[in-house]
């Protein structure tokens, strides 16, 4: 998701600064103060500018018309009216390649949308941002790590964007991104080297799912003669289970540990 800017323009939204607002369950979330071309000043949440899903306040949504027959919104020129979904209008819309569609009214009006599919695949770069009959290899990836860090609505947003984990200004790009990482090995997936710091080139690598799951916050360090490894690292030294090693250390010290299983 790109990074939303002071003074960026969304329709006829245009963002003047962030604030934090409060939820009813305590958690706190970052919005944009946007000022529409009326004068109306609101508060709007970042997510719905960047998908589109605001464009304009209320009472601008409501001095819409609501008879579009034979109106141009783009490259679309509106038919007749078409079938109804969830008690909302549509429209049976001709794009300019011939292709006809039934667009929701809402997004004519608020222009999220101005042509057919085909139409818009054609004029995506070649890393396909959101055409997925032609993503970059490693979208997936990139969209997953702007989503845990900005997106308040995904599931690990908590351990993630409210730890204070951010991407680097360069990795809103996917270009940027790409260049940076390099390709992607079978099996592998992006990881922080240090956990308390955010994506960005000196802090990433790729990384198995074993080494993943070494370097999380739980993971336990242990250090004897100045070398350092994880209790799972140490139990495999050992030639021991990580359990058998980590109920040997509720009563006994590393040291005292180290001895047990080397002499």
């Amino acid at each position: 998701m790109a990074k939303i800017s002071k003074g960026q323009n969304f329709g006829k939204w245009t963002t003047i600064k962030t604030i934090r607002h409060k939820r009813d369950s305590g958690k706190y979330i970052t919005k944009w103060i946007a000022k529409c071309e009326c004068g109306n000043i609101c508060s709007v949440n970042g997510y719905d500018l960047n998908k589109g899903k605001t464009t304009q306040c209320r009472e601008c949504c409501r001095s819409m018309p609501k008879n579009l027959l034979g109106k141009v919104f783009g490259e679309w020129t509106v038919l007749y009216e078409g079938e109804k979904k969830n008690g909302k209008t549509y429209w049976i819309c001709r794009c300019s390649c011939g292709n006809e569609v039934n667009v929701c009214s809402a997004s004519l009006l608020n222009g999220v949308s101005t042509r057919c599919l085909k139409c818009y695949q054609k004029t995506m770069p070649i890393h396909g941002y959101k055409c997925k009959d032609n993503k970059h290899p490693l979208y997936d990836i990139w969209m997953g790590m702007l989503a845990r860090c900005e997106h308040e609505n995904n599931n690990s947003y908590k351990n993630y964007g409210n730890r204070g984990i951010t991407v680097c200004e360069r990795w809103h790009s996917l270009e940027n991104f790409t260049e940076d990482v390099g390709s992607r090995p079978d099996g592998y997936s992006i990881d922080r080297i240090d956990n308390n710091k955010g994506y960005y080139k000196e802090n990433c690598k790729w990384a198995n799912q074993i080494e993943q799951m070494r370097n999380t916050r739980r993971t336990v360090f242990l250090t004897y003669n100045n070398e350092t490894r994880c209790l799972t690292e140490w139990a495999e030294f050992f030639k021991i289970k990580a359990d058998t090693l980590r109920k040997y250390l509720k009563r006994n010290t590393f040291n005292r540990a180290y001895k047990h299983y080397t002499d």
